[in-house]
């Protein structure tokens, strides 16, 4: 049974989504350090850049977002990009990028 403006995934799209998921959850356990290093970095420098073996991932600060562009690195070299309002608390702000990074590097942003 389905619901009007309900999207239905292929079962390709299911075991990808899956995937992505997965790998995002990993990388919160396995690269929070990195990423707690990353997000200081980032906010001091306003910008930062860094690059996975499918990823060019570049990201800066906003007025009142942090920005995040992706760039596939295989042939297509598709490109896309997402803005997240920026939290109030300087705990809040780590936590927000260290997921920022965890989602760009599992591909979760396209």
């Amino acid at each position: 049974m389905t619901y009007e403006g309900e999207i239905q995934l292929t079962p390709d799209e299911i075991i990808r989504e899956s995937k992505i998921l997965f790998t995002f959850q990993n990388l919160l356990i396995t690269e929070k350090s990195r990423y707690e290093s990353q997000a200081n970095k980032l906010l001091e420098e306003i910008s930062l850049h860094t690059k996975t073996t499918e990823y060019d991932l570049s990201y800066r600060i906003n007025s009142d977002t942090y920005e995040c562009r992706i760039t596939n690195l295989d042939k297509s070299g598709n490109s896309h990009a997402i803005e997240i309002p920026i939290p109030n608390s300087q705990a809040e702000k780590l936590e927000t990028l260290v997921e920022l990074f965890a989602q760009s590097e599992a591909g979760f942003i396209h």
